[in-house]
C-alpha cells in the first residue's frame, strides 16, 4: 500500500477473510547475494550474567533472483535480513586487538574494506550499499524455523 493512499481509520476497520501463511524459509546452507542497507542500527541487551552487549544490526536485501531455484521455493524474488553482529569495545572505542570484533572483521575482508586492501579509515557507514555473499542457517524459535545469515564473504 502506498504511504499517501493509507488511512489508518480504514486499516483499523478493515475485515481480511483467509489466514496468514509463513513463507518456506531458504535452504539452510545456501548461499545467496545481497545488498547491504544504509539503515543500520546499534542495539544492547543484558547478558545473563548482567554484562550489557552492544550489537550492529545490518540489514542486507537479498537477490534472489540469481537463484531461482531458492526464489521459486520462497515464493520471492528479494527478501530482506538483518545480521545482527556483536561489538567489541576497549575504553570507547572498537577493540581491534586479535580475536576481538569478528562479525565487523568478516564484513570488511568480504568488501575490501581493510588496510590490506588500501582502506586506511574505516566507518560503519562504509558498508552500505555494498554487495556481499551471506551463507544462510536457520534459528528456531517457538517451533518455527527464521532465516538468519551465519556468514558473509566476497561476492
Amino acid at each position: 500500500m502506498n504511504d499517501s493512499t493509507f488511512d489508518p481509520a480504514t486499516f483499523l476497520n478493515q475485515r481480511v477473510s483467509g489466514d496468514f501463511s509463513r513463507r518456506p524459509p531458504i535452504p539452510a546452507g545456501s548461499e545467496v547475494v545481497g545488498v547491504v542497507q544504509p539503515e543500520m542500527k546499534i542495539r544492547q541487551a543484558q547478558s545473563k550474567d548482567g554484562e550489557t552487549l552492544t550489537f550492529l544490526d545490518i540489514p542486507i536485501r537479498l537477490d534472489l533472483t540469481a537463484t531461482p531455484h531458492i526464489a521459486k521455493h520462497v515464493g520471492a524474488d528479494s527478501l530482506t535480513l538483518t545480521h545482527g553482529i556483536r561489538l567489541d569495545f576497549k575504553n570507547g572505542a572498537i577493540d581491534n586487538s586479535p580475536g576481538r570484533n569478528g562479525g565487523l572483521r568478516q564484513y570488511r575482508e568480504a568488501l575490501k574494506l581493510t588496510a590490506a586492501d588500501g582502506v586506511k579509515d574505516f566507518g560503519i557507514t562504509d558498508l552500505a550499499g555494498r554487495i556481499v555473499k551471506c551463507k544462510i542457517s536457520h534459528r528456531e524459535y517457538q517451533g518455527d524455523i527464521f532465516d538468519q545469515i551465519a556468514s558473509v564473504t566476497r561476492p
